[in-house]
């Protein structure tokens, strides 16, 4: 599945905004642990000497002494403090109740940190005495900078993305003007008024369609003058010859005149095809409706062509195009074959349409044959004529949305149109 730039790019954005986030927040939960156990140990020597000195001599005056450099207080309510104060998610130096202690009411000993009003507390709860002291340099951990830098970073995440994505907007209408353009829309401009890469591209198509643009108008208006250049003298010449008298000379120079008509039309219709610029008139016909006009176009004798089905097949197609592409097939097949004779069969079961000739088979790939101006060597097979009359049966098969392919099979060339 194709994706586009900026869907990459959106992807690419939202995983990198949210690894930040992720690296912010593992960081934060093992700087704040780091914080936390430095005050675990700090604490840990504090209540390691109040064991020894206080737990043990229980001696008030010297444990004042040794107080005040250990930056604590001794706290002697401690009730409120106690009844209120937020348990910090760990304990230190936690011991287990001695045996000799008949106070079931305690499940154990040890020391805990406690904070109440933004201040640090130390509570030794031993089964000699329970102290409270206060801490009088606590510094409440702060990561206030870490979130402002957090927020700085994501905020240039999220300019740096719109940013972006502002200075792609404009591949969007490009990649719609040129799909316009390819469909048929010459009118279409691709200037931008900007100064990068995108608008040089975009300015280079706008120089480059005025310039297509001038040659398709150049070309119509050339084969055009043609056109009518040609249709005058045909139409005069078909006066003129209405004028005689009947003869076989005036038989001869209608039917002369009548194919240089409809080589005029086959021009305007390679025309419209290879500009693009044709548009099919859909309509329900039979398809022995489609052979009768086509072997009409051709002039050639009826009996050359054996029509070998008898159902009723409707097409939605455009007849006058539609026939064209049989015109050429029946022409070709006529011209090429050994006994000058074609032969139309219709596969109801795989809806292929079939046109049949005896002859050598292709000597390259079909794909060749069907390409402008190619001559092929079957028989001298295109070397009478332009090499366009399959290129155009292809393109108008393909207007269609039908399938054209070729086998060869008991000496005879198979020619399918693949109407389903």
């Amino acid at each position: 599945m194709n994706r586009s730039i900026i869907f990459t790019l959106t992807v690419v954005f939202i995983l990198s905004f949210s690894s930040v986030i992720f690296a912010f927040t593992l960081f934060n939960k093992l700087d704040k642990e780091k914080y936390y156990k430095s005050i675990k140990i700090k604490y840990g020597e504090v209540f390691h000497t109040i064991r020894e000195n206080v737990i043990l001599s229980l001696n008030f005056k010297e444990f004042n002494k040794f107080l005040k450099p250990l930056g604590v207080e001794y706290i002697k309510d401690k009730n409120t403090i106690l009844k209120n104060a937020k348990v910090l998610k760990m304990n230190i130096n936690n011991r287990p109740k001695p045996p000799h202690h008949k106070n079931n009411n305690m499940d154990k000993f040890g020391s805990k940190l406690l904070q109440y009003d933004s201040t640090l507390y130390i509570y030794e709860n031993s089964p000699f005495k329970d102290i409270l002291l206060k801490e009088l340099n606590f510094k409440p951990y702060n990561n206030n900078l870490a979130i402002s830098f957090l927020i700085f970073i994501e905020l240039i995440f999220i300019l740096s993305y719109i940013f972006t994505i502002k200075k792609l907007l404009p591949l969007k209408k490009l990649k719609r003007d040129v799909e316009k353009f390819g469909n048929g829309d010459f009118s279409i401009s691709f200037k931008i008024d900007s100064k990068d890469e995108i608008a040089d591209v975009a300015n280079a198509l706008e120089i480059s369609t005025k310039k297509i643009n001038r040659l398709i108008n150049s070309r119509q208006l050339f084969l055009r003058n043609i056109m009518h250049e040609l249709k005058t003298p045909i139409t005069k010449g078909k006066v003129a010859i209405a004028l005689l008298e009947d003869s076989k000379n005036q038989k001869r120079l209608i039917n002369i005149f009548h194919r240089m008509e409809v080589l005029v039309k086959e021009s305007v219709m390679i025309e419209e095809i290879t500009s693009g610029q044709n548009r099919l008139r859909l309509q329900n016909s039979r398809v022995i409706d489609l052979i009768d006009e086509a072997i009409d176009i051709a002039m050639i004798d009826k009996n050359l062509v054996k029509i070998n089905f008898k159902e009723n097949i409707i097409l939605s197609v455009d007849f006058n195009f539609f026939a064209i592409a049989i015109k050429n097939l029946i022409d070709n097949a006529i011209k090429y074959s050994n006994n000058k004779r074609v032969e139309i069969k219709y596969d109801n079961k795989n809806k292929n349409l079939m046109f049949i000739n005896q002859g050598e088979e292709l000597k390259e790939n079909f794909s060749k044959y069907i390409e402008p101006f190619f001559k092929g060597n079957l028989n001298e097979i295109n070397q009478k004529g332009f090499g366009l009359g399959l290129y155009i049966v292809s393109e108008i098969i393909k207007l269609h949305k039908f399938k054209f392919h070729y086998f060869y099979k008991d000496n005879s060339n198979y020619f399918v149109i693949k109407v389903n």
